[in-house]
């Protein structure tokens, strides 16, 4: 249950567990094995960390604001549209069985489920068609993955609109 405001610590927090824990991996490993770790490294990591913690939702500019918007409802109307289909309806089932209700929306439903029930329902929901956004260069689909958990991270946290995209934007770039 962390919320918005605690996100950097909780970042933070992670890389710090990273770090200690690769200090863990390799110690007692007998040298010889050690250029196979070396691929291993907090660099990228902390990158990453600062990068998301550095974002100010306040100082993203118009034009990415409203791609960032242009992305949610490209991929909420693809998930209304992939409701509809048998494996998003098996996926909504299965979910109302195994997952606890809660506040988070899943598209298509009177029933809001768990931060992660919704979020696995509406990524199926959202890949069904396979209409959803693509990036050619990462061959994938971010979209079906960082929204829903986006959306369903904020309506729990009550985050703000900005917070939100600002959320999306750490999502899509990482």
């Amino acid at each position: 249950n962390v919320t918005m405001a605690e996100l950097p610590a909780t970042v933070h927090a992670g890389a710090v567990a990273h770090r200690n824990a690769l200090a863990c991996v390799t110690q007692g490993v007998p040298q010889r094995y050690h250029p196979y770790l070396s691929g291993i490294s907090m660099s990228a990591t902390s990158k990453l960390v600062s990068f998301v913690c550095e974002l100010d939702p306040d100082a993203l500019p118009a034009a990415l604001q409203d791609q960032a918007v242009r992305c949610v409802l490209d991929l909420v109307g693809v998930a209304i549209a992939g409701t509809r289909t048998p494996m998003a309806q098996i996926s909504a089932r299965f979910a109302h069985e195994q997952f606890a209700p809660g506040c988070a929306t899943v598209i298509g439903s009177a029933k809001p489920l768990s931060v992660t029930g919704a979020t696995w329902v509406n990524g199926a929901s959202a890949s069904a068609l396979d209409m959803d956004d693509g990036h050619r260069m990462a061959m994938g689909h971010p979209g079906a993955s960082v929204i829903p958990a986006a959306l369903a991270i904020a309506e729990r946290t009550g985050a703000s609109g900005r917070a939100f995209l600002a959320a999306l934007v750490a999502g899509y770039e990482v």
